[in-house]
């Protein structure tokens, strides 16, 4: 039993080692460059995690398992904020490390990893895209293969990676494959009688490509200006279709309404082009739409109004 006990107290001794070396050499390190705040929430929780493993227990208490759980949901929450509001190339990147440290430490969370490759397409990185989100579908697939109608908490980023790849191989100008992707996407997202009456209507290139961008839009700043990116140049090549038109002074709106709010400085090019878009379409929509239309114009003026006056405010002080 003496024996034993020893053996076991040097494991410890030997795991506590490991995971002070690791702490001191790799993850302090590495988030030098992150600010106070950012460094403070990861060790805490890196450091939950080492002293966790490093006892060696078998079950832990669910006192235990509550506050490893709340440490993780923080440091989760904390990554799905960053990655909402990126707007910068360094923002990419730090995001994606704190997203791959994540990951490290739950491998099943498929919504990290589908926002680790959407950066990834961003930076035009597709191999390492590509690659995040397959492990996105094969995560899933263990469940169930065949994305038909998906339902469930992963199935979000499951569809949400369908179009993304389909996006990626548009980019990388394989038509093929992106129209094989965005069939998938469909299928995933719709009943089984919807999506067959979208095949049997036909999926060309054109409706593929405004399915993705309108798919992708939605989910932080950069899907929208990505997705305002791409529609606009569908747009050059179809100025007659109002519909690509509407949707692009919604996500201008969007933007504005969403980001603009505490820095509508940095967003005011999305004011003017919701508006431009919005008029141009506006008395060629049916009524309801109409509404809709002015109703976020009125928006528009009020956030604009809002930041002038604390311009004028501040000024004054």
């Amino acid at each position: 039993m003496i024996d034993k006990e020893i053996g076991i107290f040097f494991v410890k001794i030997i795991a506590g080692i490991i995971a002070l070396i690791l702490l001191f050499t790799v993850i302090i390190p590495k988030w030098q460059e992150i600010d106070n705040a950012f460094n403070e929430k990861i060790r805490s929780f890196v450091g939950l995690i080492f002293d966790t493993s490093s006892s060696f227990k078998k079950s832990a208490s669910k006192e235990e398992n509550d506050y490893l759980a709340s440490g993780f949901n923080e440091t989760k929450n904390f990554f799905i904020k960053k990655f909402l509001n990126i707007k910068t190339p360094d923002e990419i990147n730090k995001t994606i490390s704190l997203g791959k440290d994540i990951v490290l430490m739950a491998p099943d969370k498929v919504e990290i990893i589908r926002d680790i490759a959407f950066l990834y397409y961003i930076k035009k990185d597709y191999v390492n895209a590509l690659a995040n989100y397959q492990i996105v579908l094969k995560n899933y697939s263990k469940r169930k293969r065949v994305f038909n109608k998906l339902k469930g908490a992963d199935s979000r980023s499951v569809k949400r990676a369908l179009a993304d790849i389909a996006a990626v191989y548009y980019a990388q100008g394989e038509m093929d494959k992106m129209l094989d992707y965005y069939k998938q996407y469909l299928r995933a997202s719709q009943r089984d009688d919807v999506y067959r009456d979208l095949l049997n209507q036909g999926v060309d290139e054109k409706t593929a490509r405004y399915g993705i961008f309108t798919a992708m839009a939605g989910d932080g700043y950069l899907s929208y200006e990505k997705a305002i990116e791409e529609l606009g140049k569908l747009g050059k090549e179809y100025p007659s279709d109002d519909e690509i038109f509407y949707q692009l002074g919604l996500y201008n709106f969007d933007v504005v309404n969403l980001f603009g709010q505490d820095d509508f400085k940095s967003i005011e090019n999305n004011y003017y082009d919701a508006k431009i878009y919005f008029y141009k379409v506006l008395n060629k929509s049916d009524e309801f739409r109409q509404q809709t239309i002015n109703i976020n114009l009125a928006k528009l003026e009020k956030i604009k109004a809002k930041y002038e006056e604390q311009a004028l405010s501040s000024i004054k002080k």
